[in-house]
C-alpha cells in the first residue's frame, strides 16, 4: 500500500531534536517513507538525510510511504507532527 499526505508548516522545522525525533518515530515501520520538499526526496529513516532539511513556516511538504505498514506510519508521523505543533493537520490525502 502506498499513501501520500501534504502539509503547511506552522513554524519552522529545521531544528536538530526535532529531525533526530522524526527519524526516530519512522524507524518505527517497516514501509519505504519520504519527505518531498520542493525538488528533494528524503528518506525520513536516515538522519544523514535529514539533517540538511529546513524548512520554514508556511511551507509544504509532502510525506510518502510504501509498504504493509503505510497508512499506519503516515497516521503515526502525522500524529508526532500535529503534537509537536510543527502542522495543523492535513491538507491533501492521497492512498494507492
Amino acid at each position: 500500500m502506498k499513501k501520500e499526505v501534504a502539509f503547511t508548516l506552522t513554524q519552522d522545522f529545521n531544528y536538530h531534536d526535532q529531525l533526530t525525533q522524526l527519524v526516530q518515530e519512522a524507524n518505527r515501520f517497516n514501509s519505504y517513507i519520504l519527505m518531498k520538499y520542493k525538488n528533494l526526496q528524503i528518506n525520513v529513516k536516515s538522519f544523514l538525510s535529514i539533517r540538511i532539511l529546513r524548512i520554514s513556516k508556511g511551507e509544504t511538504l509532502n510525506i510518502f510511504a510504501d509498504g504493509n505498514d503505510a497508512e499506519r506510519a503516515i497516521d503515526h508521523i502525522s500524529s508526532f507532527l500535529i503534537k509537536k505543533g510543527i502542522i495543523l493537520g492535513e491538507s491533501n490525502v492521497s492512498k494507492n
